[in-house]
């Protein structure tokens, strides 16, 4: 009987590790916003984040932020593979008065996806703003962008990617309205590499695509 009750005990401590495991595995695999949360909060579902840069310091690289609440958030800088998405009905906007409201950082094979953002500048005319701008740090492999379900507006340049190295933007069910130029892009390499627009607008831009050494494919 001792041993009966030394092997139940066992058990239940095992699984009790295995589930607080699979918890922290979880949360760092998708993380939470919200402009009533504080970074200093383990940025779950229960107790959210408030920035993006404060969730991605506790979000694994493939993993996903998602802002739950409608509000206006800060600037980000993206240094790995993950997607940062609006969750469903929520308007999440971020807003800069200068340089640019997402800085991707990006090395080889990172992937990074924007999912439902509305991104917005102080106008076309202040220079040196961008909505997405890509600083590729790899010379030799590919990176890849999604932009999806997004607003980009009143930016100098909307995206900017003048990279020359081998890398691939993919734009849907997205719109890019009154920028100076709305997408700058020079991109090189094989075949396969370059843009992808897929039911997006571009509105009232004075340049609306301005493409370097690049493969360019619209889809209906």
């Amino acid at each position: 009987m001792k041993t009966t009750r030394f092997t139940v005990t066992a058990l239940a401590l095992l699984l009790t590790c295995l589930s607080l495991t699979m918890t922290v595995r979880a949360d760092g695999l998708r993380s939470y916003i919200s402009p009533n949360g504080s970074d200093n909060r383990p940025c779950s579902r229960t107790q959210p984040c408030r920035s993006f840069d404060g969730a991605l310091a506790k979000t694994d690289a493939g993993g996903e932020i998602v802002a739950m609440e409608t509000g206006t958030y800060e600037p980000t800088t993206i240094a790995k593979s993950i997607t940062l998405a609006a969750a469903p009905g929520a308007d999440i906007a971020i807003r800069v008065n200068s340089g640019s409201a997402v800085t991707i950082n990006a090395n080889a094979g990172d992937v990074v996806v924007l999912r439902g953002l509305r991104l917005g500048g102080p106008g076309k005319n202040v220079a040196g703003t961008s909505g997405v701008l890509f600083n590729i740090s790899s010379p030799s492999c590919c990176v890849a962008a999604h932009i999806e379900n997004s607003t980009i507006s009143d930016f100098e340049r909307g995206v900017q990617m003048e990279l020359g190295v081998a890398s691939r933007l993919l734009v849907t069910d997205s719109v890019v309205r009154a920028n100076k130029t709305g997408i700058n892009m020079f991109v090189g390499g094989a075949d396969g590499n370059g843009a992808s627009f897929e039911r997006t607008r571009f509105e009232s831009n004075d340049v609306g695509l301005r493409l370097f050494w690049w493969q360019l494919c619209f889809c209906e």
